[in-house]
């Protein structure tokens, strides 16, 4: 980019404006800017991204619009700039989103799917996350998964219309990656290669005995950040639940990885 670029203080406003060829077309509060790095990118639109970065972390951008990536195995997607509010959606390490604005922190973004709500900037970069084929392919298999979240719990299901903890999970496998798994969820442990809690990925099983003892009676597809998804007999239906309960703590079982195709 040729532009001529200056900075300079205004003690009045305590900012620091951009100008490019006489024009100001960003003030960055001096207390951003101190001990930041500032870049300022040509990225082929009609207008200039001015940001501040520090740690390929993104404390300023002028620039709506802007392609941020997300750095969290999976990440809340909120009504609004704290985590008071409630949870509208997912988005899962390296995915793309649009920044629509800035505020306290967070970031207003938009998903390739049209979903807006807000996200903690402490997991955003401004650089793309490089993922290896496999876990790429099971962001997207985590992507598919939660188009089943309110589908019905019924014993025996295997389909939209209705499924249980184990037929969710070998529907999910087998309608995105063709990958047949057994049918229940005791069998269904003795597939995959075992990976400890600490090393759990996105796309990991996580089985549990809900009835006591060690027989697996319950499967559920790990989501990343200390949460799973899983067809719920309780609450009748397909939802998303904390792992870090008492109760989930107390009746895991082993944790399997599978491998896609």
């Amino acid at each position: 980019m040729n532009s001529y670029i200056k900075f300079f203080s205004a003690k009045i406003s305590a900012i620091l404006a951009v100008v490019i060829c006489g024009m100001v077309i960003a003030s960055i509060p001096s207390e951003i800017i101190n001990n930041n790095k500032v870049n300022i990118e040509d990225n082929n639109t009609e207008d200039n991204a001015i940001q501040v970065v520090k740690n390929s972390k993104i404390l300023f951008s002028s620039n709506t619009y802007k392609k941020v990536y997300v750095t969290a195995s999976a990440l809340n997607i909120r009504v609004n700039n704290s985590t008071a509010y409630r949870k509208v959606g997912l988005a899962y390490r390296g995915e793309s989103l649009t920044s629509l604005s800035y505020k306290n922190g967070w970031y207003k973004i938009k998903k390739s799917n049209g979903l807006i709500g807000w996200v903690s900037g402490k997991y955003i970069s401004s650089k793309p996350i490089m993922l290896t084929s496999n876990s790429n392919s099971k962001q997207k298999l985590i992507d598919h998964a939660m188009t089943y979240i309110g589908t019905p719990y019924v014993y025996g299901g295997y389909s939209r219309s209705g499924v249980d903890c184990s037929g969710y999970v070998g529907v999910v496998y087998k309608t995105y990656a063709n990958v047949k798994l057994n049918r229940t969820a005791s069998s269904m442990s003795k597939q995959g290669k075992v990976v400890s809690k600490s090393k759990a990925l996105p796309g990991d099983l996580m089985f549990f005995s809900t009835g006591g003892g060690k027989y697996i009676s319950h499967v559920g597809i790990y989501i990343g950040e200390g949460k799973m998804v899983h067809a719920s007999a309780s609450k009748r239906k397909v939802i998303t639940t904390s792992i870090q309960s008492s109760y989930w703590k107390n009746t895991f079982v082993t944790m399997k990885r599978i491998t896609l195709p």
